[in-house]
């Protein structure tokens, strides 16, 4: 591949759930001929299934939120699989990306040595973090000099953390997005 191949094309970091997935998917589509690979975290990773993470969220949000996270992180994701195989239009975001010819790694680890490999076989050197719940290192950021951007869904400083728009609606604050550079280690998002 030559560098003018490359030349603008970045890696996508996300989750794909149901509070996700739409908005990416235009995403995905109108950046298409810049996103060279999308790197998707695992929901279940070792020692974070399914029932384990219920109980987690249950002890630490309450039983209304619990079952939130279960539609969005797990239900509807499952269901939109099973509607996918039926839909004349991609529901999920691996048959989007594969019909628009760009590759989808799903990561357990997004640090590891694969994702690495893999960035620097398509030669990417940007990084775009939206909706993603992995903590970015510093090599995998070192190997990106073009830079890493992470689109938060909330209003920086004031609305952090993996869901800021509940609690901008529980403050009846401002809702809005933001854009910032990811300079070292990235903060980690709660579960």
């Amino acid at each position: 591949m030559t560098e003018s191949d490359t030349r603008g094309k970045f890696a996508l970091l996300t989750l794909e759930c149901a509070v996700s997935t739409p908005a990416l998917a235009g995403f995905i589509r109108e950046h298409r001929d810049r996103i060279g690979l999308v790197v998707a975290s695992r929901l279940y990773r070792p020692g974070h299934g399914p029932l384990a993470r219920y109980f987690r969220n249950w002890r630490d949000s309450g039983g209304r939120f619990a079952f939130y996270l279960s539609y969005a992180f797990f239900y509807a994701p499952h269901l939109t699989r099973a509607a996918d195989c039926f839909s004349a239009t991609p529901l999920t975001l691996p048959r989007l990306c594969r019909e628009l010819g760009i590759d989808y790694l799903p990561a357990a680890d997004v640090n590891d040595t694969a994702v690495r490999e893999a960035l620097a076989a398509r030669g990417i050197r940007r990084l775009v973090s939206c909706y993603f719940d992995q903590v970015i290192g510093e090599a995998l950021i070192a190997q990106c000099p073009e830079g890493c951007l992470n689109l938060h869904p909330g209003l920086l400083p004031e609305y952090r953390g993996l869901f800021p728009e509940f609690q901008a609606a529980a403050e009846a604050g401002a809702f809005g997005y933001s854009i910032h550079r990811i300079c070292d280690r990235g903060v980690e998002h709660a579960d």
